[in-house]
């Protein structure tokens, strides 16, 4: 967040919101002045934690976090939900060991930090309801498939099939 500060100079102005509340540990505002127009990204981050040389079984343990008795998850997708333009989604962090050895198996979408469509964490956390899904759907292998890059958000190529914000409704269950 410093580094964002002293790039953004004073147009940049930095606010952390309720996280109890929005299930979100940061909130972006893109805002264009001009047009009165606005953007909010919820993003709520998750570090990976995991030793040993099986790296596709680390986990994210508090992905299945509860804030206020409701799961973490569905409190940042309905927080986004009731906004007009807003969209949920997840930082996840990985240590240098991972992501060098994701990416020595052939996982070309790990890196330091990967984002994720809150929707679809969600709709992977309703469908746990089970300890073994539970377990499982905290696994880096099971969210790893879903991830893009800070790159992908800022600077997209020109075309794109489809978009990783256009997702918004709760999305379908997907198997794990």
């Amino acid at each position: 967040m410093s580094a964002l500060l002293t790039a953004g100079g004073p147009n940049l102005i930095v606010e952390f919101p309720n996280e109890p509340v929005t299930g979100a540990d940061m909130q972006w505002d893109f805002v264009n002045i001009d047009r009165g127009t606005f953007f909010r990204l919820f993003i709520q981050a998750k570090l990976l934690d995991g030793s040993g040389s099986n790296w596709q079984q680390y986990r994210y343990k508090q992905l299945l976090r509860k804030s206020g008795g409701k799961l973490q998850a569905i409190t940042l997708c309905d927080t986004a939900r009731s906004e007009s333009a807003a969209y949920p989604l997840y930082a996840f962090y990985h240590p240098e060991r991972c992501c060098m050895a994701a990416n020595m198996a052939g996982a070309q979408n790990v890196e330091g930090v990967n984002l994720a469509s809150g929707y679809l964490v969600e709709a992977l956390i309703i469908a746990a309801t089970t300890f073994v899904r539970k377990s499982t759907c905290k696994r880096f292998a099971t969210m790893q498939p879903n991830f893009f890059s800070l790159r992908d958000l800022f600077c997209p190529p020109s075309l794109r099939p489809a978009p990783p914000l256009a997702y918004r409704a709760r999305a379908s269950v997907p198997s794990f």
